[in-house]
């Protein structure tokens, strides 16, 4: 029998899927709707890929205290359930996407910018 926590799970999964298609150019952006999932716990997601405040607040490039905001709200805000549902997927989706010292392939937020 299938839980409610199932469904919001598969559901977060595909929606973070689709959305990294979506940043790699592997789907049609006319096709594409975005869709925040309901309700995402960050201290699930920080803990299950075994970070702490500290890590997952530089894996996501915010400060610490933001996380501790996020961890302490019942509701946040669409942008943000995308976001913690796409490191849920993927922890490094930030640092690809954006770049790090050591990925020379990824895009600088300059770039981004005027894209």
């Amino acid at each position: 029998m299938k839980s409610d926590a199932d469904d919001l799970a598969r559901d977060l999964l595909q929606g973070a899927r689709e959305a990294l298609a979506y940043a790699r150019g592997e789907a049609d952006p006319s096709a594409y709707v975005v869709t925040a999932p309901e309700a995402i716990s960050v201290a699930k997601v920080r803990q299950a890929i075994g970070d702490s405040q500290r890590q997952f607040a530089e894996r996501v490039g915010v400060p610490v205290r933001t996380v501790q905001g996020w961890e302490r709200k019942t509701k946040l805000d669409a942008s943000t359930r995308v976001l913690i549902g796409m490191v849920a997927v993927d922890p490094d989706v930030v640092r690809k996407t954006l770049g790090s010292n050591d990925n020379a392939d990824a895009h600088t937020a300059s770039e981004l910018e005027h894209a």
